[in-house]
């Protein structure tokens, strides 16, 4: 799976707006990618412009016009401009932010808003942490469930036939026990019977979130993927 980030890694770049793309500017650069992973030939998930609810990022709600139709209209550019391609082993991930200081309703926070349709997403993707006491962040000590359940059952409302991954989790080491976390988690996962994939957002960024930051958060990480439900072919 490949994360397309349309940006320069400014959030207030211009050059990448939604318009822009909208408007065909970035056409060729768009037709090399769909040719050579048309001609590369193998099957590939895109998750592009992912966390478009929140602030961070130029291809946000924020940075357009707080108009999240303006979003959907530029997924589904995208999405057809790789089938005209004849992309057609190219899966779309569709991948919001589960961040608990953002508003759940109305533009430009409501994840829902920004869903593309059926016909232009193969997967739904949620990305969301457990930050605990990370310096400058408002979460606080999540589960599994506080962070996704929610999301979880509405989407399998409004797209019940669509496979869910969770595209980026991990936890932080500040607030409680991440061992006992990730042991809880990945039990959790199990109950959510749409969620077909997740990954670890194994990186030191605003937080430990990688799985071996302690020997005890790594031994809880291998004995829970070591369960048969992560493993079997389904």
């Amino acid at each position: 799976m490949i994360t397309w980030e349309p940006w320069d890694q400014s959030v207030e770049c211009k050059e990448y707006l939604l318009d822009n793309i909208l408007s065909g500017r970035w056409d060729f650069y768009l037709h090399q990618w769909a040719d050579s992973i048309r001609e590369w030939g193998k099957p590939i998930l895109i998750r592009w412009g992912h966390e478009m609810n929140g602030t961070w990022y130029p291809w946000d709600g924020v940075h357009n016009g707080s108009d999240p139709a303006l979003y959907v209209e530029t997924f589904r550019y995208i999405v057809n401009l790789f089938r005209e391609r004849k992309c057609a082993h190219v899966f779309w991930v569709w991948s919001p932010e589960m961040v608990l200081h953002l508003p759940r309703a109305g533009r430009p926070h409501d994840y829902t808003l920004y869903y593309p349709g059926d016909s232009f997403v193969d997967w739904i993707g949620f990305d969301g942490y457990n930050f605990g006491t990370v310096p400058g962040k408002k979460d606080p000590w999540r589960s599994f469930d506080e962070i996704f359940g929610e999301a979880y059952q509405r989407m399998t409302q409004i797209a019940p036939t669509k496979p869910i991954m969770i595209a980026e989790f991990a936890c932080g080491e500040g607030g409680g026990s991440k061992p006992q976390w990730i042991l809880e988690t990945f039990k959790s996962i199990r109950n959510y019977p749409h969620i077909k994939a997740w990954i670890w957002f194994n990186i030191l960024k605003e937080a430990e979130w990688i799985v071996d930051s302690s020997p005890e958060t790594l031994s809880a990480f291998r004995q829970s993927v070591r369960n048969s439900y992560f493993n079997e072919s389904k």
